[in-house]
């Protein structure tokens, strides 16, 4: 699917929102940010204003030395971001935030090109601005006095905040729209619509489009608008519970599948490693069996009784020792690893129970990408079934014990990307990327037609589909 942004010339392209727009201010704790690519480096270049025409309004806006500034005719005149400045051509996010109070603000800039930030203090403090009145309108691309200094590039988004977001919160906005979404913006303009005739609309708020002149549809940043992509797409058509793109170059990994449930990132993990997903532009992780190598949620989905799958795309970089792909932080945990003794790949419904499923581990080779899969039912016979680039390899049942998933929510844990049960007993090591979990036992054919969608090609399991079935599991 196409990631689309919408395109600005000046000095006269605009989208013009009204109705509503009581409460915006600059001042008592306020944050504007914006996804941006210029094409001019000569004028200044209005990014949003926001007021009633012509007075008493306030301007983010890109000078024409390509500072990020924030003007206020009203107080303060104008701030500049001091030393960073924006790159004609390159896609940046830009923020500028302002605590309460006659204080300085501060300005954010992401280089999505150089993959780098700045934060810094503007030039001075500015007062509090106050609201700007349900009458008022948000300019977008356009001053508000029709000076001609309007936006002149692609813009993708803009949102505004009725709080002073921290830079850990401003970082957590570069990888995706569910961020913003997550980060409770008082207004939310995404512009990403496929054709100048569909409005853009304050997904949040009420200040929606009521007039647009002179702009068109480019293509967008797609390492933002990130769920448009085939296999995310993919994925999400499917509901998940959970979803980690696992891209976030800084802050807490997003949830993709709006349920909000974030994961925190250990210092053992590195970011900003190359995509395992082919023809994807965006990024992965990598581990390399270090302390403290796991990504960790504050969701328990091992629910007695219950189903899952997990889904994900995995690189084994060493293979001698077990290698966790992902599981439960507790004690007794369920987890999915590399079992070294067998040269299997095993799946332990609850280290309590002594019984554990493995599974031939055709179709992986050290150092290349693949896409694996585990379909669980916690009913008695249990059954479970591994996938790897969507090919079954092997299906079992474990006939009397019941409901693997026992003992205590504490004994299963929240579910954890590269580690499980006793931390760093046996952490990933090599790369993992796209790792998705359902409350439900997915089909054969959905998981086929989500390898399909992230571009692997089925491998073919071993014709017996030899498995151990009521295997012990490792001793940790």
């Amino acid at each position: 699917m196409a990631t689309y942004a919408r395109t600005f010339v000046r000095p006269d392209s605009e989208v013009n929102c009204n109705n509503g727009t009581t409460g915006l201010e600059w001042g008592g704790g306020s944050s504007i940010a914006a996804i941006i690519k210029t094409t001019d480096v000569t004028n200044t270049k209005v990014i949003a204003a926001f007021g009633p025409a012509g007075s008493n309004a306030w301007t983010f806006q890109v000078d024409a030395d390509e500072s990020v500034a924030l003007f206020t005719e009203a107080v303060g005149g104008k701030r500049n971001s001091a030393a960073s400045r924006i790159v004609s051509g390159r896609w940046h996010l830009a923020c500028v935030t302002k605590a309460t109070g006659t204080s300085t603000p501060r300005f954010h800039i992401y280089d999505y090109t150089t993959q780098s930030w700045v934060h810094e203090n503007g030039g001075g403090t500015q007062a509090d601005l106050g609201a700007i009145g349900a009458t008022s309108a948000v300019w977008i691309g356009q001053d508000n006095d029709s000076a001609g200094n309007g936006w002149d590039g692609q813009m993708q988004a803009l949102g505004y905040w009725s709080s002073a977001l921290s830079d850990a919160a401003v970082e957590n906005l570069v990888s995706s729209r569910t961020a913003w979404e997550q980060s409770t913006p008082a207004a939310f303009w995404p512009l990403t619509q496929s054709s100048t005739g569909t409005a853009v609309q304050d997904t949040i708020g009420t200040a929606d489009e009521v007039s647009t002149t002179g702009t068109s549809v480019t293509t967008g940043l797609e390492a933002w608008d990130d769920l448009t992509a085939t296999y995310p797409a993919a994925v999400m058509a499917q509901s998940p519970a959970i979803y980690y793109r696992l891209d976030e170059p800084f802050g807490d990994m997003v949830d993709r599948s709006g349920n909000a449930r974030n994961a925190t990132v250990a210092s053992g993990v590195t970011r900003k490693a190359t995509s395992l997903l082919p023809s994807d532009g965006d990024q992965a992780i990598t581990m390399n069996a270090t302390a403290s190598s796991r990504c960790s949620s504050s969701y328990n989905c091992f629910t007695p009784g219950g189903s899952n799958t997990f889904v994900g795309i995995a690189r084994l970089d060493d293979i001698s020792t077990y290698r966790v792909f992902w599981g439960g932080s507790g004690v007794n945990a369920p987890e999915l690893y590399y079992d070294v003794a067998g040269n299997n790949i095993n799946w332990d419904a609850n280290f309590g129970t002594a019984v554990g499923w493995s599974f031939a581990s055709t179709g992986i080779t050290l150092g290349v990408n693949f896409h694996v899969a585990i379909v669980y039912t916690d009913v008695d016979p249990c059954p479970a079934s591994l996938y790897i680039n969507g090919q079954q390899i092997g299906t079992t049942q474990n006939v009397g014990i019941a409901n693997g998933y026992n003992g205590s929510a504490g004994n299963r844990g929240n579910f954890t990307v590269g580690d499980s049960g006793v931390p760093n007993n046996a952490p990933f090591y090599g790369g993992l990327d796209e790792v998705a979990v359902w409350n439900s036992a997915l089909s054969g054919a959905t998981i086929l037609s989500l390898a399909t969608a992230a571009g692997f090609v089925a491998t073919t399991g071993p014709s017996d589909r030899t498995l151990i079935v009521n295997a012990a599991p490792r001793l940790r």
